[in-house]
């Protein structure tokens, strides 16, 4: 999807200022973890450490330019981590 936005917004903005190609969906650490883990078949237990600082708060990127202009983001986090492992597993 960053691919197609990346040409979406060269074919079609012709403005100065920048565009954020955000997709303005908070994920958070646990979920991208879980979903690494069920995608590369890790069994093991996943823990975090709730004592720590939960990072940065949460800066999510304002993509309304991009959705205005009729872009739509069609790739869930899911199938991002599949296609990603997936295209890893092929070059190795």
């Amino acid at each position: 999807d960053a691919e197609k936005a990346i040409h979406f917004v060269h074919d079609r903005y012709k403005g100065q200022e920048p565009i954020n190609l955000g997709n303005n969906a908070p994920f958070s650490i646990a979920a991208v973890a879980r979903a690494i883990q069920d995608v590369v078949g890790f069994n093991g237990i996943l823990t975090f450490d709730c004592a720590k600082s939960s990072g940065a708060q949460r800066k999510t990127l304002d993509s309304s330019k991009l959705f205005s202009m009729g872009f739509r983001y069609e790739t869930s986090l899911y199938e991002g981590v599949q296609k990603a492992y997936s295209s890893f597993l092929k070059s190795i």
